[in-house]
């Protein structure tokens, strides 16, 4: 049925059965899912990422955001620096 999950963070409520549909869940790991690639994204990241908010924060265009906060605050703050 292609009803989505993850066994660390999302699981079915039973094990391996598809809560939607009761079919049999094959869990499918992605081939690039491995510490090889995470290395290359953190270098790419640094590479990319770190010189654009080097830039922006130099402009004083750069404003953080406590996303760990709920929806609700986060979607506040993000409202309040867009002036919605």
């Amino acid at each position: 049925c292609g009803e989505i999950y993850n066994k660390y963070t999302l699981p079915p409520k039973t094990e391996s059965i598809c809560d939607k549909c009761g079919a049999e869940i094959k869990f499918e790991q992605r081939s690039d899912d491995n510490e090889e690639t995470l290395k290359s994204r953190l270098d790419t990241y640094e590479k990319n990422a770190k010189p654009i908010i080097k830039y922006y924060k130099k402009k004083k265009l750069m404003r953080k955001i406590n996303a760990e906060n709920t929806l609700e605050l986060t979607e506040k703050d993000i409202k309040k620096i867009l002036e919605v």
